[in-house]
């Protein structure tokens, strides 16, 4: 799975207290799959005490709000689940990401809307098998 690193360090590099800025990053898959579940993370490099974050998925083309969610986050890092419902056309969208509160950001960034696919997993008992052995299972 490709990851995109959306955003960096905030105010990181610029000459300032350490009290005054907040770093974060924020990860979000390039690809998104229709009725699957992404995760999008969150990492705060200070401790905040209370950050209410809205992640909505946008249409390109009718710029309507195809997904939604609003969470508060408090501490280090938090975990925002991407559920696209499977009724979501195929496309390309603008995911766009807003924080308000300790730290306060708005990015977006584009991304992709894939059909889910299916992953078949096959266990062996070894990793290489001969010509002539017999796989187990």
């Amino acid at each position: 799975m490709l990851l995109t690193v959306l955003f960096a360090f905030g105010a990181l590099l610029r000459c300032a207290p350490v009290d005054a800025i907040s770093p974060y990053i924020v990860i979000v898959p390039t690809v998104l799959r229709a009725g699957a579940i992404s995760d999008l993370s969150i990492e705060f490099l200070v401790n905040v005490k209370s950050v209410d974050v809205t992640v909505k998925l946008v249409s390109d083309r009718t710029a309507e709000a195809l997904f939604q969610h609003k969470t508060s986050i408090t501490g280090l890092s938090a975990v925002i689940p991407l559920a696209i419902d499977a009724s979501v056309p195929l496309g390309q969208y603008t995911l766009q990401v807003r924080a308000e509160g300790d730290v306060v950001f708005e990015k977006q960034h584009q991304v992709l809307v894939e059909e889910k696919g299916i992953i078949i997993l096959i266990q062996t008992d070894k990793p290489f098998y001969r010509p002539s052995e017999k796989a187990s299972h």
